[in-house]
């Protein structure tokens, strides 16, 4: 019968307590005979186990539970410091995706079914011009468009409008070209993006006054802020049907734009004029 492991380190006497590396021969004598468990406790070496360390006590966790994406739960495991266990791998549609070169990828159960990404696309080798000058390329990771031109860096000079007030440069339209609104403010152009063809920003609206302007018809209009403060258009005046002959027998009915007077019919002599040059006027 083989004798069994005593387990101990024979280079440790109690004689020697008090002498140089006492502490750190102490310290090292304790790591060799038992090792600290994650809830405090200690544990030795087992004699009868080739003086492997005792298993650590097992951890006693709280009982609540995570709900996973298939809305199974889990709960927290002892013996890996209470984490969760993990969730199921979901079970996914058969469904595909098709991507921008052609190909196809189906659903990650992994990453809650979601869809795997698109592999990056070849994109053509062609660049676009800037209006800085610069040149961008096409992206494979946004169905090979152009990258965003880089925002121009403007010098910070401002300039007076008449109202007092000052506008800077458009970093967007290379640093100039303005346009002065009806109201004496500037503004400047629109970038291409999206698609506006570098056309001005809109003026900001004009604040007129509050005066009114009375209509035929009796009811009042303001001025309009998007047409330099003019008065808005009087409402057409719904006239009567009624018609007036006229002298040579045909029949005129009532103006909506004069205030639903008759429409004039005036009847003119056939007589003409010479002129200077011989030709004749009616």
């Amino acid at each position: 019968v083989l004798p069994v492991p005593s387990c101990q380190v024979n280079d440790l006497h109690p004689g020697d307590q008090g002498m140089p590396g006492w502490n750190s021969r102490w310290k090292g004598f304790e790591q060799q005979l038992r090792v600290l468990c994650p809830d405090g406790t200690h544990v030795g070496r087992d004699s009868n186990n080739n003086c492997e360390f005792f298993p650590c006590p097992s951890v006693i966790c709280t009982k609540e539970v995570k709900q996973c994406a298939d809305g199974s739960f889990v709960g927290r495991d002892s013996n890996n410091n209470c984490e969760f266990f993990p969730c199921p791998s979901l079970i996914c549609t058969k469904d595909v995706k098709q991507c921008a070169d052609g190909s196809f990828v189906g659903r990650d159960s992994n990453n809650n079914c979601d869809f795997f990404p698109c592999p990056s696309a070849i994109c053509t080798q062609e660049t676009h011009q800037c209006p800085d000058g610069t040149h961008v390329g096409r992206d494979s990771n946004n169905n090979c468009e152009f990258f965003p031109c880089p925002s121009v860096i403007c010098t910070q000079e401002t300039k007076e409008c008449p109202d007092g007030t000052h506008v800077g440069r458009d970093s967007n339209n290379n640093c100039k070209d303005v346009k002065q609104c009806a109201d004496g403010s500037f503004v400047g152009r629109d970038s291409p993006v999206p698609n506006n063809n570098c056309e001005f920003f809109p003026c900001p609206s004009a604040i007129c006054t509050q005066e009114t302007h009375e209509c035929p018809d009796g009811t009042h209009v303001g001025r309009d802020s998007n047409n330099n403060c003019e008065f808005f258009p009087c409402p057409s005046v719904i006239c009567t049907q009624e018609t007036r002959e006229c002298p040579d027998g045909s029949h005129v009915g009532r103006d909506s734009n004069n205030n639903c007077e008759f429409f004039p019919s005036v009847i003119c002599t056939k007589e003409v004029k010479q002129c200077a040059d011989g030709s004749f006027v009616g």
